[in-house]
């Protein structure tokens, strides 16, 4: 089974029926499909389909907090910016959802609701093909025992601690710490994406991280309420000029409601992940180099054109 991303327009319904897919319809004209691989070259033909890509795996890309960012200062000088009556979704790797930071002051949860990409067993969002969305109401029956009342397992653990350091900084209230380390919207509520993988590549992709992009938006939409997404998942895919599927349909999706996106800038830096060079007809092409590890057995790279032929 081929994932793919695509752009296009028309019924993408009565291409479904003509072709046979999969599919989650985000906003905006963009479309996560799951389709065999010998039917691809139809879906590649259809004249809906304006642009394809194939996913890509992302990464974490956070590893310093609030202390870099002057909002001590700034609370400072205006105590009322607590978040209070936002929504702010943490896109990530999960989170520590028994977290005191996480929990109000009668013990009840501050996540309105958490997507676990990776569970399996109950009901994704509607409009999803994975996962299993829980409540504010279930989160809060685990919380004190009792469990889910469907009988489902309870929501996925923050294997790693990212997704739970950065709701941290973005928005816990400090419980655990006495206040001393009180997160920026402490106040808000949180609503969280797990992401997930496949059974081929447990790695999350582009197409898990605009899934739970696209439910995010939709969810504050229906609740009325102003919406912040922390993504702190990336990678070094692409030309970086704008134009990927994934880079276009973030900037369609910031345009729906009152949402502020936030994105990490990675930990590469100066790291020269990135070459370049000019290939002009009837002439010598420039020479460019390309540094790969000692003991490397394979690599893979991308060719990204800026022509107009």
């Amino acid at each position: 089974m081929q994932e793919l991303i695509i752009r296009y327009t028309g019924n993408l319904e009565a291409l479904q029926s003509r072709i046979g897919f999969a599919f989650e319809a985000l906003l905006g004209g963009y479309a996560i499909v799951r389709i065999l691989e010998e039917d691809a070259p139809k879906l590649l033909a259809a004249p809906e389909i304006l642009w394809t890509e194939v996913p890509a795996r992302v990464y974490t890309t956070v590893t310093n907090g609030r202390v870099v960012s002057c909002i001590s200062s700034v609370q400072a000088r205006y105590p009322g910016l607590t978040g209070a009556g936002v929504l702010v979704a943490i896109v990530d790797s999960g989170i520590d959802w028994r977290h005191s930071d996480f929990q109000k002051e009668d013990g009840t949860t501050r996540i309105v609701a958490y997507w676990d990409q990776t569970a399996e067993g109950g009901q994704p969002p509607e409009g999803y093909l994975d996962g299993v969305l829980y409540s504010a109401e279930e989160i809060n029956r685990f919380l004190i025992g009792e469990g889910s009342v469907t009988g489902g397992a309870a929501p996925g653990e923050d294997l790693s601690g990212h997704g739970t350091h950065v709701a941290g900084i973005a928005a816990g209230n400090g419980a655990a710490s006495g206040g001393r380390y009180r997160g920026v919207a402490y106040e808000s509520e949180l609503l969280v994406v797990k992401l997930g993988g496949t059974q081929a590549d447990p790695f999350p992709q582009t197409t898990n991280l605009m899934t739970a992009v696209d439910f995010c938006i939709r969810y504050a939409a229906r609740a009325g309420k102003p919406l912040c997404i922390n993504l702190s998942f990336g990678n070094s895919e692409g030309s970086h000029d704008g134009r990927s599927l994934l880079e276009t349909y973030i900037d369609e999706a910031s345009l729906y409601g009152k949402v502020c996106i936030c994105i990490g800038t990675g930990n590469e830096g100066a790291t020269g992940i990135h070459a370049g060079g000019r290939l002009r007809e009837g002439e010598m092409p420039e020479e460019i180099l390309l540094s790969v590890g000692v003991g490397e057995k394979r690599v893979s790279f991308g060719l990204w054109l800026n022509s107009l032929d």
